[in-house]
């Protein structure tokens, strides 16, 4: 991702509109580069937790390479002075990267995002939704995003502990909603666990300490009772 020669600038899209080469050496680009980020991330998943220290720096080198490589000239001392959370972040909580997630969160970066996008809570609990994912310059592939398909109970402690709200607003409904609405369906059938890569009593046990999660940090009963209720 270093090597390849691509910046963006101030102007870029004034400059693709003139030079149709150009457009096509970038729609290439667009496709190259997603693929090179995927690839280190899901290397990444792969390693032993133990090797956790030298995995944050690659992925703090990854994070500033490819915020280097999309921010545009002009807004670059912006985000060395910010706070916002790095560019990658909602991409390694997909990718159920903790160790890395516990780490920004430990250095002070917030536990949500003011930019577009599904809040970091709402990453952490649902992998099967196509949500947005917060900061990504470029569209990732699903296929290769969805490599978990059940909480991240780790990225979720992490979050929760360091202050997300449970109860954070997103397109009308909150995360908190989503834990709720899993683990009734589950209750009420429990064959939609079969479609899953891991056993149907891991699952459940998941879906379980998440709502413990959630209940332990503020994210009301009430909720859970009123749905509960026709069971």
């Amino acid at each position: 991702i270093k090597g390849i020669n691509y910046n963006v600038s101030d102007d870029y899209e004034e400059e693709m509109d003139s030079d149709d080469d150009s457009h096509e050496d970038l729609m290439e680009i667009q496709c190259q580069i997603p693929e090179l980020i995927a690839d280190a991330m899901s290397i990444c998943t792969l390693a032993e937790v133990r090797h956790a220290k030298p995995l944050i720096n690659a992925l703090d080198a990854l994070d500033k390479i490819v915020t280097r490589k999309f921010t545009p000239r002009g807004h670059r001392q912006v985000v060395k002075t910010s706070r916002s959370p790095p560019l990658l972040m909602s991409l390694a909580i997909r990718y159920d990267l903790h160790f890395w997630i516990e780490e920004l969160l430990k250095r002070g970066y917030p536990t949500s995002t003011r930019s577009s996008g599904a809040p970091f809570i709402f990453i952490a609990v649902d992998n099967d939704d196509f949500v947005e994912l917060p900061g990504m310059p470029l569209e990732m592939s699903w296929d290769r995003q969805r490599i978990r398909h059940r909480p991240s109970v780790a990225c979720l402690e992490a979050l929760l502990s360091h202050g997300a709200d449970p109860c954070q607003q997103y397109e009308g409904s909150t995360a908190w909603s989503h834990v709720v609405e899993k683990v009734l369906e589950i209750l009420q059938d429990p064959e939609v666990l079969e479609n899953t890569d891991y056993t149907s009593t891991l699952a459940f046990s998941e879906w379980l300490r998440v709502a413990e999660l959630f209940i332990s940090h503020g994210a009301s009963t009430s909720l859970l009772r009123s749905k509960a209720a026709p069971l």
